[in-house]
């Protein structure tokens, strides 16, 4: 049986965003987006999590930050996170444990734009998880819920950190279906009348 979400829009973070064939040819096919801020003031906001970068290599990126290199660099998956500001890099992460409860964000990542975890990751130290995205994805108030709701754009799904941190790229769309109880072949890309 399908598990397929019917969302209330109190609040998206933490929710996976995975591309339907409606996207096939646009940059967004077969991609999945973790939502890292959501508010129907201000639109939502997230990084594709199963895209690698091959033209971009994590040494560039730290010597473009003057992070000095230790023996050997982390295995660290560098990735486009979407089509918005794309000469900028973000970390998305797992908590890190000196997190203040206080301001508790639902969902298994943060995203930070600051680089200065950069230097953690090349002591070898940070957070347990970890991938580095350049550029990210936006949408404008009401637009997301124009394009989950009307275009039939999008599923959605709870985030895991086993989907976001620890599935291969090449499966997190495959895997993000399954765990809405579909395959790539239940879908398809004509809509039907409402």
């Amino acid at each position: 049986m399908t598990k397929i979400l019917t969302p209330s829009f109190s609040d998206l973070t933490g929710f996976l965003l995975i591309a339907s064939p409606q996207l096939v040819e646009s940059f967004f096919a077969q991609s999945v987006v973790y939502i890292s801020a959501y508010s129907k003031r201000d639109g939502a906001s997230g990084v594709i999590i199963n895209r690698r970068l091959s033209q971009m290599k994590l040494e560039d990126l730290f010597d473009k930050n003057e992070v000095k290199k230790f023996s050997a660099l982390p295995q660290l998956f560098l990735g486009l996170g979407g089509p918005v500001e794309m000469k900028r890099a973000f970390i998305l992460h797992t908590p890190l444990p000196d997190e203040d409860e206080v301001e508790k964000i639902p969902g298994p990542a943060r995203l930070t734009a600051s680089l200065d975890m950069l230097h953690d990751f090349a002591a070898g130290t940070g957070p347990d998880h970890a991938f580095i995205v350049i550029g990210h994805a936006g949408w404008a108030p009401g637009q997301l819920e124009e394009e989950l709701l009307r275009n039939h754009y999008w599923l959605l799904a709870p985030a895991t950190k086993k989907l976001v941190f620890e599935t291969e790229a090449s499966m997190v769309w495959e895997k993000a279906l399954a765990s809405l109880g579909m395959s790539p072949a239940f879908l398809s890309n004509e809509r039907g009348e409402s």
